[in-house]
């Protein structure tokens, strides 16, 4: 909310698109949290609990893992980017395991607490005060504010099957179904 649109529109490209100005409200586990709302049947910390292991026990880079970072490492950003996937500056190789213990703090908080733990809650606080110090604009409150949007998806039928995706504004569900 406090970012102003002309100030943005004036930035240069690369800061509109990987500087601290460039950080929405991330939108992904209110989404999950309205789906689960709705229509789950589990727990959050069932749902969680394999991304928690997963992050705290870590994941082996294979051969497109170890390609993807050596093609990140050159982009700019800001601050948890290819630094999650290479705390040590170097980009792992296949074989390598990469843990993310901060992920599974985060995560078990999130299975723990719900979605108000980002939205209003700790980790909301702390991402916040994070983004502000490095220039950005979001706040606790802009958190706070975040509803989704529900939209009825896009669909296809292809092979005798009826294919969802999103609809716009996302962009990735039209091509998925143009494809």
């Amino acid at each position: 909310q406090a970012l102003d649109t002309e100030t943005f529109t004036a930035l240069p490209k690369a800061s509109r698109e990987t500087g601290p100005e460039s950080i929405g409200v991330p939108g992904m586990l209110a989404g999950w949290d309205e789906a689960h709302r709705r229509w789950g049947t589990r727990p959050w910390p069932t749902l969680l609990q394999p991304a928690i292991e997963a992050a705290r026990k870590g994941v082996v880079v294979d051969h497109y893992d170890h390609h993807a970072l050596l093609e990140a490492q050159d982009k700019p950003g800001v601050g948890g980017g290819f630094e999650l996937f290479a705390p040590d500056g170097q980009v792992p190789t296949p074989g390598d395991r990469i843990t993310q213990p901060d992920q599974a703090r985060s995560l078990s908080l999130i299975a723990e607490g719900g979605a108000s733990v980002l939205y209003g809650g700790e980790l909301g606080r702390r991402m916040a005060d994070h983004i502000r110090s490095i220039g950005g604009q979001m706040t606790i409150k802009d958190l706070e504010n975040y509803r989704p949007v529900v939209r009825t998806a896009l669909s296809v039928e292809y092979a005798g099957a009826q294919i969802y995706a999103a609809p716009p504004p996302a962009t990735g569900g039209a091509t998925l179904l143009l494809a």
